[in-house]
């Protein structure tokens, strides 16, 4: 009689939550795991393998070989060979070279990232990718959050299914041949990319609206704002389900399955800022207030998802019944209505409307000056914001208006 070894909690657990964030039946799709090698995505391919099947669906791999280090294409095989032992199909290697831009190595490395994540899911058509955030990188993501300071909206970390990776700003748009940053979460492609994608495993909000990549020659400079009729159902699903599960679990669960796993020598580089806060500032937190922190910033984030997720809801429903689009370049808001909105409600009014017609990422001190606008006695009558835009109070009104257009 074959006798099979009891699985242990770890890998219990991580099934369920994986169980939980998938479709009851994925309709023979396909679902693709990002694969490095290390723990975490091992864990979640042997864990997938074992899942995905029972939803009906079937599961392969995607190999990122950022080039980074001088054996990743070895590497990159090892991985590829892995993954067939575990019946994965089908198997992709995407070898890339990240670009060195402003935002640093760390950055250059997930734009290439992510491009060669949606050229995957162009390539394949699958019906999702994979990504094995533990509940330790969400604690590290809130961290991170809280340095930048951008108030509750960088608090609430990684969702379990998006649209586009939140932790990463920036996202490939292959329709306009370009690598665009967009500051912003749930950020979809252009609606001149016409990839045919599967809708989304839960229910989407009708009352949230996406915008096109400032790059985006079909609409570029424009006042167009693009919503969930024009977008249709044309993006990947990127689905997290480890985010309640531990880095230590996901170390248990290759030890069951017997899987040796690489670990990145970028991990241990504290040059970047999520090293420092997992190897410097995590254990002084642990040991100094507690075990329980990493749970506690991973429930910070849930909640905070829910409430900023109402709040943008409210703020979407207010602008859509007061914006004025005037010409193809410009906009208006009524001055009294924005008096009567709450504060919170109001700033996220003004930095929606930027962001969905403009495809512009208002800091703080930008919306705080737009603000101003409605003060009549201020002596501020117009504010330059980035990307040639200007905010502008005239009679009853605050335009919003490109250097391309008049008033």
């Amino acid at each position: 009689m074959l006798h099979r070894p009891r699985i242990t909690p770890a890998v219990a657990n991580a099934r369920r939550a994986m169980l939980n964030t998938l479709p009851a039946d994925l309709h023979n799709q396909l679902v693709l795991i990002a694969l490095s090698g290390g723990r975490d995505s091992l864990a979640a391919m042997v864990i997938a393998s074992w899942v995905i099947p029972r939803l009906n669906g079937r599961v392969g791999a995607v190999v990122v070989d950022h080039g980074l280090q001088e054996n990743s294409a070895r590497i990159a095989d090892e991985v590829r060979i892995r993954a067939e032992q575990f019946a994965l199909n089908p198997i992709l290697i995407k070898r890339v070279s990240p670009s060195r831009v402003s935002a640093g190595p760390e950055a250059s490395a997930r734009i290439a990232r992510y491009a060669a994540f949606y050229d995957t899911l162009e390539e394949t058509k699958a019906y999702a990718i994979i990504l094995a955030h533990t509940l330790d990188d969400q604690a590290e993501t809130v961290l991170l959050g809280l340095m930048r300071g951008s108030g509750p909206s960088s608090l609430r970390g990684m969702k379990a299914v998006s649209y586009t990776p939140e932790d990463c700003r920036y996202m490939n748009n292959k329709a306009c041949n370009s690598v665009t940053a967009v500051y912003a979460h749930n950020t979809q492609r252009c609606s001149c990319d016409s990839r045919p994608y599967p809708p989304p495993p839960e229910p989407r909000n009708e009352n949230r609206s996406y915008f096109p990549h400032p790059s985006c020659k079909c609409v570029e400079g424009s006042a167009t704002r693009f919503t969930n009729a024009d977008i249709d159902s044309r993006f990947g699903v990127f689905i997290r389900p480890f985010l309640d599960i531990t880095r230590h679990e996901t170390g248990k669960i290759c030890e069951f399955y017997g899987l040796d796993y690489w670990n990145d020598p970028h991990n241990e580089d504290v040059r970047f800022s999520r090293v420092r806060i997992r190897h410097n500032v995590m254990p002084v937190l642990e040991n100094e207030i507690g075990p329980g922190v990493k749970y506690a910033l991973s429930r910070t984030a849930k909640l905070a998802q829910l409430d900023t997720e109402y709040l943008d809801h409210l703020s979407n429903e207010l602008l859509d019944e007061i914006a004025s689009k005037e010409s193809d370049w410009s906009i208006r808001l009524p001055i009294n209505t924005l008096q009567k909105t709450p504060v919170p409600i109001r700033l996220r009014v003004i930095r929606l409307a930027a962001l969905q017609y403009f495809t512009v990422s208002l800091s703080f001190k930008h919306t705080r000056q737009i603000e101003r606008l409605l003060c009549s006695s201020c002596d501020i009558k117009h504010v330059n914001l980035p990307r040639l835009i200007t905010a502008q109070r005239v009679g009853n009104y605050i335009y919003m208006h490109t250097l391309r257009g008049k008033l």
